[in-house]
């Protein structure tokens, strides 16, 4: 049985991109404001100063209460459930004592940390108040990055969230900006937040000087459904997740013929008619649909570890069987957990959910631990074990 297309760990992106963005992080890093200025003009056609790379707060309270009143509601509530899920999840200090030793374990938040928020033609405020929210709710300073002229909702959001800074760059020169600090632009901590081909590949070269979430490619959906299935809505979230992206990753895992069959139809039916056809056409042409028995769906979904898997009527018994997954939506909307259930839609892709996991408190948290001898009675044990290594200096530390 041939293994769905997910993509590959490196991105799959041409070397182009990666010489592009190399070259990008270079110039920021040795030339600061001067580079990205210049980045923003040639690739973003906007001519700007170093002032007027940071938005102010207040503009952004401005855009908070210019904006509908239904929107100002809807975004409340979704904050609200953010906060909420985030505030349920977060792991508590500890400290305990076996005897020899006194243990003090706490979290404690990373100071500061960058987000960035795609833009462009579009406008993405929820990515505001999924990536930033979980970073506040650990008590982190975070600076957010988006690409010129960033539109109202998106900065409505940021005064939602709270952030405490917002610069109008985008692409890999926000990525450099943040991991090595201009003069305008202060250095991070750690950076997250989905972005495009450039904005990816800047935070893998990046990497080894800031920590990063995961790498955030295209959005990925598989979906598994068998007879007992709403075939018409297994096909709208698949088309819903198409929508993203002209290289987004769906497809299905169908347990009889039956289904495969109809939610294809279903699909390339719903494809035609909806308004973001252009985009659709090309991602769905790459969509899989294949059959698989409830027995193989497990060991295929671990192996491609896709960010959503969307689990129908009795494939929902295979929850529990599946490992590695960004989420894992039960007879639930994915879209739905994009905007209102309170988990987060930034979540890995590209075979990264093998090792981590969606995007929440846990990311902006790092422990210290203290410790404290209160008896004696290990000395010889370590001494023992440094002796072993040849390391004479920490034996004798120990005497």
């Amino acid at each position: 049985m041939p293994k769905a297309n997910a993509p590959g760990r490196n991105g799959g992106y041409p070397a182009k991109i990666w010489a592009d963005t190399e070259a990008i992080i270079e110039r920021v890093r040795t030339d600061g404001d001067a580079a990205l200025l210049d980045c923003t003009r040639k690739l973003d056609g906007q001519t700007l100063t170093a002032r007027q790379m940071q938005v102010s707060m207040a503009r952004c309270q401005r855009a908070w209460r210019a904006i509908a009143p239904e929107l100002r509601q809807a975004s409340r509530l979704s904050a609200m459930r953010i906060r909420k899920f985030n505030e349920k999840i977060r792991p508590k200090d500890a400290r305990w004592s076996d005897g020899f030793v006194q243990f003090q374990w706490r979290w404690t938040p990373i100071e500061t940390v960058g987000v960035y928020v795609p833009g462009g033609t579009a406008a993405y405020p929820s990515s505001v108040l999924m990536a930033c929210i979980p970073a506040k709710v650990a008590g982190s300073r975070v600076t957010v990055c988006t690409p010129p002229k960033p539109k109202a909702v998106v900065l409505a959001a940021c005064a939602l969230a709270g952030v405490d800074a917002v610069f109008q760059i985008g692409g890999a020169q926000a990525i450099a900006a943040m991991t090595y600090g201009t003069q305008t632009v202060p250095k991070v901590d750690k950076i997250v937040g989905p972005g495009g081909a450039f904005v990816d590949a800047a935070k893998r070269l990046c990497a080894k000087d800031v920590a990063i979430d995961f790498p955030a490619g295209p959005s990925e959906l598989v979906a598994v459904a068998g007879s007992d299935a709403d075939v018409e809505q297994v096909a709208a979230d698949l088309v819903a997740q198409a929508e993203h992206d002209v290289r987004a990753k769906i497809g299905l895992l169908a347990l009889d013929e039956g289904t495969k069959e109809a939610v294809k139809e279903a699909v390339n039916k719903k494809g035609k008619n909806a308004k973001r056809s252009t985009i659709l056409n090309q991602s769905l042409s790459k969509a899989f649909f294949q059959v698989v028995s409830a027995k193989e769906a497990p060991t295929q979904l671990n192996s491609d570890a896709f960010e959503h898997v969307a689990l129908y009527g009795k494939a929902s018994a295979l929850a529990d069987k599946i490992r590695n997954a960004g989420a894992i939506y039960v007879d639930t909307p994915p879209a739905l957990g994009d905007y209102a259930l309170g988990s987060n839609h930034v979540l890995p892709t590209g075979g990264f959910a093998r090792s981590a996991g969606m995007l929440s408190v846990f990311d902006f948290l790092k422990p210290v631990v203290t410790i404290r001898r209160t008896q004696t009675g290990l000395e010889k044990t370590a001494q023992a074990l440094a002796r072993s290594e040849g390391l004479w200096a920490h034996a004798e530390s120990l005497q």
